[in-house]
């Protein structure tokens, strides 16, 4: 095979290879503008950039992060809702299929095959 395989390449790999290339060239121009003696004070604010963009990001993820989970956190409660209804549903069906086979028991074969063992 020829090349790179990029199949395997994530937009979170995309995004650090770009901040990455990007901090790279701004210290090279800071470098070459700079000469000897600004070179410390311009790599301590690339530093400082990298750590601020580093934060920022972070803070996006955690606040997406704990988006995500309050939305999953509220349709599990919906969910779990919509089953509980259904199972009080479910039981109140039982008992009244029971009681309409203990008046005719000749009615047994029009019961479900899928409810007939829960009786």
């Amino acid at each position: 095979m020829t090349g790179f395989d990029l199949g395997d390449l994530t937009a979170s790999d995309a995004v650090t290879a770009a901040v990455t290339g990007f901090f790279l060239w701004l210290v090279a121009r800071t470098k070459a503008k700079g000469g000897e003696e600004g070179t410390a004070d311009a790599s301590q604010q690339v530093v400082d950039q990298m750590e601020s963009w580093t934060d920022k990001r972070l803070a996006e993820n955690e606040k997406w992060t704990k988006r995500l989970l309050n939305e999953r956190d509220q349709r599990i409660g919906r969910l779990e809702k919509r089953v509980s209804t259904l199972e009080a549903k479910y039981r109140a069906a039982l008992a009244s299929i029971r009681r309409l086979l203990q008046r005719h028991p000749e009615s047994s074969d029009a019961v479900a095959d899928e409810v007939r063992n829960d009786l």
